[in-house]
């Protein structure tokens, strides 16, 4: 626990202090900034979306890989337990 305090307390630091750093470098130009950030969003919005897509899918696959190796792993159990009796039989 002490761990977690630590490092959310340094890291609350180092963000309070870029974000405080930044409000005092623009000042009262934070108008002209904000065209800036309005140019840029839609680019940011349209990547963010097409990164969520693509996890989704990845994990989805992945998803169906695993079920697909554990099915395959359960058939081929079963047929080397099939081939032992079939063996035994045989004797």
């Amino acid at each position: 626990m002490a761990k977690f305090l630590l490092y959310t307390t340094v890291g609350s630091a180092i963000w309070n202090t870029v974000l405080i750093v930044i409000g005092n470098r623009v000042g009262e130009n934070w108008e002209s900034i904000l065209g800036v950030f309005d140019q840029y969003s839609h680019i940011v919005l349209i990547l963010l979306i097409l990164i969520f897509v693509l996890f989704i899918v990845w994990f989805y696959t992945k998803k169906k890989e695993k079920e697909s190796i554990k099915k395959n792993n359960l058939t081929t159990v079963r047929l080397f337990f099939c081939e032992r009796k079939c063996i035994r039989r045989d004797f």
